[in-house]
């Protein structure tokens, strides 16, 4: 942001920023405003993905399973506020389902395969083969068109009219590079995505070429920052420690007071926002919650609060972490 704007410090863009640009609001740029939009390169679809023991084979019956079981299906994802995140809020939003989210700092494929979670939006090429050797079910792909790889996927917008979501990514300049070094980055970056064997490399790692002017690219980076703006401050509910409703924003990073141990050294039960202890899944970030505080406890570490049946159980002692 703060380098000379001579066309030399380029920065690797990605749908993530425009994300973070709406979910932290703390930070000491705008990205929408301090950035020059030089070229897009590549747009990544993502596809939604089950665990076989989720008794839908198709969107709709997806969509009414978690509409008939609302708060039982847990949603992984990379972390609050991430792309798999907020693709799921967004579904969440559209569809009018309640899932509860599971944010994962390492691997959530281990728990996805084994059923503690039943449900994740992510990009296609890591799942590929899992949903050709039925170990995971494709219900959907999240961009506005079928994909060649998975040809007989539809698409969420298919059910959920107006869904899409896709991933994306580009280079960008600090603001106030001259017109002429971006018109050149753009013209070599665009030469070089008309390469054929750039362009096979792109789309045997499951994305598609994007070539845009920087005029374009720039739009499509604040029509993201504003739709993703619209999601993350998007009302839900959760159990206070008064015991009763309060709103909350789905995606505003704020710690996850999840709940209480539910049998193993890592299981942990999630409650849902209605305040309803739901399925006991693996908490990725095997950290200890004071539920009631909605803050993680740094000294309590064997403490945790989940209320039970819409009302407070009190804090339950757990076994101290080794």
């Amino acid at each position: 942001m703060r380098a000379p704007p001579d066309g030399y410090t380029l920065l690797f863009v990605t749908a993530t920023n425009a994300i973070n640009h709406t979910v932290y609001s703390n930070l000491s740029f705008n990205f929408v405003r301090d950035i020059a939009p030089v070229a897009g390169t590549i747009r990544v679809p993502f596809v939604m993905v089950v665990n076989p023991s989720v008794p839908a084979k198709t969107l709709p019956e997806f969509i009414a399973y978690a509409k008939a079981n609302p708060g039982k299906l847990n949603m992984a994802s990379s972390g609050t506020g991430s792309i798999p995140h907020v693709y799921g809020e967004l579904f969440k939003a559209m569809a009018g389902v309640d899932m509860v989210h599971v944010p994962y700092r390492g691997n959530p494929f281990p728990d996805l395969l084994s059923g503690q979670v039943q449900v994740i939006f992510i990009s296609i090429p890591p799942t590929i083969e899992f949903i050709r050797t039925d170990k995971l079910r494709a219900l959907a792909v999240t961009t506005a068109t079928r994909q060649e790889v998975l040809p007989d996927i539809p698409t969420v917008g298919e059910f959920v009219p107006g869904y899409e979501a896709s991933a994306w990514q580009g280079i960008g300049a600090p603001k106030n590079t001259p017109a002429e070094i971006i018109d050149r980055l753009n013209k070599e970056i665009n030469a070089g995505l008309a390469d054929p064997r750039i362009k096979a490399q792109l789309t045997n790692s499951g994305g598609s070429v994007l070539a845009l002017s920087s005029s374009d690219f720039g739009k499509l980076i604040a029509e993201e920052a504003e739709k993703w703006g619209k999601v993350s401050e998007r009302p839900t509910s959760r159990w206070n420690n008064r015991g009763s409703l309060e709103a909350r924003y789905s995606i505003t990073p704020r710690p996850q007071a999840l709940a209480a141990q539910a049998g193993g050294a890592n299981d942990l039960v999630h409650v849902d926002g209605s305040g309803c202890v739901a399925k006991p899944v693996r908490h990725p970030c095997r950290r200890w919650v004071n539920r009631y505080r909605d803050k993680p406890s740094s000294r309590s570490r064997n403490v945790g609060y989940a209320p039970e049946s819409g009302s407070k159980a009190g804090y339950r002692h757990l076994p101290r972490r080794s």
